[in-house]
């Protein structure tokens, strides 16, 4: 597949939107009628532009070829293994994300994700949660809006930095097609493999089943179906090819690896969490993508980590312990 014309696209529909939006009401984004417009029952205010409110309309109907017991398959899936899921959310597809170099360049000049990583980790879990738990389509869940959001956010930071004097094109467009492929197949194929390595039992229908609905949420995303793969076996090929091209040191991947983890370990201690941070976040990335990001530990914490998640009871105990993260989640819905 030739992924470098996927640099070249955004997300044409979105950037239409937000081209009328920063010219005709920039101040939309800091209303009060936009943050609280969080449930899909929702209706769009009647004073927001017209292109806002039909490309709202035109993208909340399920794809024709979704099938119901895929959504409800991957929705309790996530319910039985939330609590993990947002432990490797944090340790493992965050990170793992920071290792493409030119990706990171785009998080790192939006400045609040290295300078408030916290923010960036709890929007993060609000939004999995939003569009994975049972209900989250139904009209009183924030799968769409959650979804609307994250989508016109890209399109608002492509408008900023994509003319910036510092931005070169050989990078790519700001949050390009190949770029939010990658970030799918964080959220889903390396979750699964998160999983995995943290001891539980993924049956390969439950696999297929949540990355088939990682695949509809792609297509809300605004996602080229081209880069939607259906299979484990074509997820890994595409995630081979694009770590492959971009996965490399750089300053920017560190320093936000470095941010993120610091912010973790804080706080763990404050909510009384002892869980061996910087190891379990080597063990999850691997020695490879660990080096990229300048993740080093002890070997005797790397023993650590290892035996800690071989523990038969690692699940209730993570379980626990991240009852804190899901409350901070919760304050941030209200």
């Amino acid at each position: 597949m030739d992924l470098e014309k996927f640099r070249l696209i955004g997300d044409p529909p979105a950037d239409a939107v937000v081209e009328v939006i920063q010219r005709d009401m920039p101040e939309l984004w800091g209303s009060g009628k936009w943050k609280n417009f969080s449930l899909n029952s929702q209706q769009p205010d009647d004073s927001w532009p017209k292109e806002l409110i039909n490309f709202i309309n035109q993208n909340e109907a399920l794809p024709q070829n979704s099938l119901p017991k895929h959504l409800k398959s991957a929705q309790e899936f996530f319910s039985k293994h939330q609590p993990l899921i947002l432990l490797c959310l944090g340790l493992y597809s965050l990170p793992y994300c920071y290792a493409a170099a030119n990706g990171a360049k785009v998080l790192y000049h939006s400045k609040r994700l290295r300078e408030a990583p916290g923010k960036r980790l709890v929007e993060t879990g609000s939004f999995v949660i939003d569009v994975s738990e049972p209900g989250a389509f139904d009209a009183h869940g924030r799968g769409f809006r959650s979804i609307l959001k994250v989508r016109l956010m890209h399109a608002l930071t492509r408008y900023y930095i994509k003319n910036q004097p510092f931005w070169q094109a050989s990078w790519g467009l700001p949050i390009n097609q190949e770029d939010m492929a990658g970030t799918n197949l964080a959220f889903s194929l390396i979750v699964l493999r998160g999983l995995r390595k943290l001891g539980v039992d993924v049956k390969g229908a439950e696999s297929k089943d949540f990355l088939q609905y990682w695949n509809l949420i792609g297509q809300w995303l605004g996602i080229e179906r081209e880069l939607l793969k259906g299979s484990a076996k074509e997820a890994l090929a595409l995630e081979k090819h694009i770590v492959k091209r971009h996965f490399s040191k750089s300053v920017e991947g560190t320093e936000l690896a470095t941010a993120l983890r610091r912010h973790i370990e804080v706080e763990m201690r404050n909510n009384s969490v002892n869980l061996p941070v910087s190891a379990l976040m080597e063990y999850l990335l691997g020695d490879e993508i660990s080096r990229i990001l300048n993740i080093e530990t002890a070997p005797f914490d790397k023993v650590v980590a290892k035996s800690f998640v071989s523990l038969t009871k690692i699940q209730q105990l993570i379980g626990r312990n991240f009852q804190w993260q899901r409350q901070e989640i919760d304050r941030v819905n209200l």
